[in-house]
């Protein structure tokens, strides 16, 4: 007797714990990705301000900034905190990784999940440095 009832138990702490597990939560979401403003010169000390409206408390949302044309990542892991809910933002001075200044050019902006490594499907935005760049 003592042998069955060991057995359920066993078998009710797995249903538990598989019930437990976040594989069954739905993806978090972004719902748009904005800059302002769309057009700056950081040579001058010009910033821009990245703006990400998503789902509410996700953690681990980075910016990664690439160059239009050729595709080339020149900034990443710029952290988004969260200033209300579903709200996230942080700033660009227009440094690459390397902490030199951004050629002038067009910029797609990526969010990036760092908790599951992955980038959000087509929830870019664009920002030029320099003078108007034609897409």
């Amino acid at each position: 007797m003592k042998k069955k009832q060991l057995v359920i138990t066993s078998i009710a702490i797995v249903i538990i714990i598989v019930l437990l597990t976040p594989l069954g939560m739905a993806e978090a979401k972004i719902n748009s990705v904005s800059s302002s403003p769309r057009i700056f010169n950081p040579a001058i000390g010009e910033t821009i301000h990245i703006n990400v409206i998503g789902d509410d408390s996700m953690t681990g949302l980075l910016i990664h900034i690439f160059n239009y044309n050729s595709g080339v990542l020149i900034r990443s892991n710029l952290l988004l905190t969260e200033e209300a809910v579903g709200e996230y933002s942080t700033n660009w001075d227009g440094k690459t990784d390397e902490d030199t200044l951004a050629n002038p050019a067009l910029y797609i902006i990526k969010v990036f999940d760092s908790i599951n490594n992955k980038y959000f499907s087509l929830e870019i935005g664009y920002v030029t440095v320099g003078e108007a760049i034609p897409m």
